[in-house]
């Protein structure tokens, strides 16, 4: 799985078991010494239509 900072707008993800496409990313990046970057996605359910908003750090996998 790709980390956070890899995912490109209008990519499909598997997260949580599901097939998501990726509608939107937004990265907010806190002041501060240790702040790592946030990414906050919304994705569609590829099966369902569901929208779902999910944030990510940029260290982690987003698994």
């Amino acid at each position: 799985m790709p980390k956070a900072s890899e995912i490109k707008k209008s990519a499909a993800i598997e997260h949580n078991g599901k097939v998501y496409f990726v509608k939107e990313i937004n990265k907010l990046t806190p002041s501060g010494r240790a702040g790592a970057s946030l990414y906050r996605m919304r994705m569609y359910d590829v099966a369902t239509g569901a929208k779902a908003d999910e944030s990510f750090k940029q260290m982690k996998s987003s698994t």
